[in-house]
């Protein structure tokens, strides 16, 4: 739960635009996050995230041609100091083990309501 009156920031990779988009215009709606960046590649990311003060991550489990994995575990490895949340429309078991194992603090599924992601992030 956020007790600090500062909105949660939050930065944003998926390589679908529409759903990124609509997920930054969702999140930036409401007054608890603010989205300090929104890409749609790993590599963006890397350049991004370094300078976006981000305290939340929320990554798309399926960058079409860049792996999630490999971009948490080059986070993690980097000392990323924030959370990690996964979203995904699927995602196999031993993916979702190995992606808990580096520490992410959540896996959503796209097909929950945009009230649960808010509610995931909050926690």
């Amino acid at each position: 739960m956020n007790l600090n009156p500062q909105p949660i920031r939050l930065f944003l990779i998926d390589d679908h635009a529409l759903f990124r988009e609509g997920l930054l215009r969702l999140l930036n709606s409401d007054a608890r996050f603010a989205v300090t960046g929104a890409c749609g590649t790993a590599e963006a990311a890397l350049r991004e995230l370094p300078g976006a003060g981000a305290d939340v991550l929320i990554l798309d489990y399926d960058l079409g041609r860049e792996s999630s994995l490999e971009l948490v575990r080059r986070l993690t490895g980097e000392g990323f100091a924030g959370k990690i949340m996964m979203v995904t429309a699927g995602i196999p078991d031993r993916m979702a083990l190995e992606f808990i194992q580096l520490g992410v603090a959540g896996i959503f599924h796209k097909q929950h309501s945009p009230e649960e992601l808010t509610a995931a992030i909050m926690e």
